[in-house]
């Protein structure tokens, strides 16, 4: 049985929508490794950078599973994304540079803790939008396209820094966020 109008539709937006959020989360963590790889003491930084990201997973990942089984899924996609995104413009354009290493990690772990909230939303949301017995297709998917972006989007990341510089490359970052589920908002 194939997925219908409607379900292939709204398969669409959250694979699309998971997957820019991903791209986001690529870009963000290659854009300030490379920057924190740079810095005398550098990898000492990045050390702190990595190591904060994963403390933070492991301690919140059990509270985005509870929250995904008794809130509104969409919206908490929805808030996390608009929350990273509003991160990332605000480390790209208000944050002095003086401050901006700090700001690195402290917006890194909020990152995290946003991921965390927002990942098992998307995986539970299938439920309201496709048939039971497709879920499994569907999260067959968007873990497909997952897995794309974990392998391109450091090669597209490279090139967007490059071509952009680092602070467009997070403004491009948190608009992209914003757009993504301003567009699934409006629909």
């Amino acid at each position: 049985m194939k997925l219908n109008e409607r379900e292939l539709a709204n398969t669409a937006k959250l694979v699309t929508s998971n997957s820019i959020s991903k791209l986001g989360d690529i870009l963000f963590d290659y854009v300030n490794s490379v920057w924190l790889s740079k810095l005398g003491n550098g990898s000492f930084w990045m050390a702190v950078y990595q190591s904060s990201e994963t403390i933070v997973s492991v301690f919140v990942n059990f509270i985005g599973g509870i929250l995904s089984d008794t809130k509104q899924r969409k919206s908490i996609i929805w808030i996390c994304d608009i929350i990273a995104g509003l991160l990332c413009i605000a480390l790209a354009v208000f944050v002095p540079s003086i401050w901006l290493l700090y700001a690195i990690i402290v917006v890194n772990i909020a990152l995290s803790v946003l991921s965390s909230i927002r990942d098992p939303a998307y995986k539970a949301v299938f439920g309201e939008i496709v048939r039971k017995e497709q879920i499994g297709r569907v999260n067959s998917l968007l873990e497909s396209c997952k897995q794309t972006i974990k392998v391109a989007g450091p090669v597209l990341a490279m090139v967007i820094a490059k071509f952009f510089g680092s602070k467009m490359a997070l403004l491009l970052d948190g608009l992209t966020f914003i757009m993504v589920q301003y567009k699934n908002l409006c629909k």
